[in-house]
């Protein structure tokens, strides 16, 4: 079962058949995860910057473990080419450098994504009908909200998914917040390992949004090998293989 949160509808309003057929949907909707307990999730908390524009900004994020893993990434690298180059490079020994080299690769690109997702902000604005994806650009402004990444149109949003994913093998645990779209396909908007402040902020943006909410502790998910944290994008739907579980 899923516990679901219907979103403020007039008995007037003529679109209530519409929140009803959401609601009726979201019952169908898919639940396994899309990102994941490996994933890095940055603190994130949801403002209202204007009555028509709200925006999940970073709070309290440090950069120390981003530069921690750039740096001691980068000196090994540069370690090893000074071996390789003092040595002429020889074909034996560079080819058994490069599985070192790719895994120091790995831990650059995670202190660089985890050092631009610090910064990175996510947000609904009534006015351009746009959930927009807004990155860095300058000294320390973010794109304006026409110009940034679009990750989803307000009017085809059907239902605002909040999933309590449980990894057993690994007995890891995170939270995402999604947006589930009426041609079933999901994006994936803010992840925390922490229940709150999430839980009140999907509540918060089912209501400013006019959409339920639906709340889903889950177990199933594809498996998946996530060296990386993601940015947010659409995923589309996939089989699940376990029941949901009441929040």
């Amino acid at each position: 079962m899923t516990d679901i949160t219907p979103g403020p509808v007039s008995l007037s309003d003529p679109a209530e058949d519409a929140a009803v057929s959401a609601v009726e949907g979201a019952m169908k909707t898919e639940w396994t995860y899309l990102v994941g307990p490996s994933a890095y999730f940055p603190k994130f908390k949801l403002i209202e910057e204007s009555p028509t524009r709200w925006v999940f900004t970073p709070k309290e994020n440090h950069d120390t473990m981003a530069w921690l893993l750039i740096l001691s990434g980068s000196i090994l690298v540069a370690y090893i080419g000074w071996i390789l180059y003092s040595a002429g490079f020889p074909p034996g020994l560079f080819y058994r450098s490069l599985p070192g080299l790719f895994l120091l690769g790995l831990v650059i690109s995670r202190g660089v994504i985890r050092f631009r997702a610090n910064r990175t902000r996510v947000s609904f604005d009534l006015g351009t009908k746009t959930c927009r994806l807004l990155t860095p650009k300058g000294q320390g402004t973010h794109a304006e909200t026409e110009k940034g990444d679009l990750l989803a149109r307000l009017e085809d949003i059907q239902v605002v998914q909040l999933l309590h994913v449980v990894d057993s093998p690994c007995c890891q645990k995170c939270f995402e917040l999604n947006l589930v779209m009426k041609d079933d396909s999901r994006v994936f908007v803010v992840g925390a390992r922490l229940p709150e402040p999430l839980r009140g902020d999907a509540l918060r943006l089912a209501g400013f949004l006019g959409r339920p909410l639906e709340k889903v502790s889950t177990q199933s998910g594809p498996v998946r090998f996530d060296f990386l944290p993601r940015r947010p994008r659409p995923v589309r739907r996939r089989r699940s293989h376990e029941a949901p579980k009441v929040l």
